[in-house]
């Protein structure tokens, strides 16, 4: 599993927009907590890219990491299809 902050890859201001173009032409998985992303995605009527919204109680560093982990190795192949 190949896993980068998007702040790694583009500009700290890049757009949602941008971001699910870039996702969406690197067969790359958005996981978030911003809400925007899904409706981004629903509004402009895109099958891709996947998105995980990640929303927690907790914002303990080992708890999301492991529900991550969780959500990402439950869902794979769903993912790689585009969801």
């Amino acid at each position: 599993m190949d896993i980068f902050r998007v702040s790694d890859q583009l500009a700290p201001r890049t757009s949602d927009e941008e971001i699910l173009a870039f996702a969406r032409a690197n067969a790359r998985v958005v996981i978030t907590h911003d809400l925007d992303f899904s409706s981004l995605l629903a509004l402009a009527g895109h099958r891709s890219p996947s998105l995980i919204t990640l929303r927690l109680s907790s914002a303990d560093p080992l708890i999301t990491a492991t529900r991550l982990k969780d959500a990402v190795q439950a869902s794979e192949a769903l993912l790689a299809k585009g969801v």
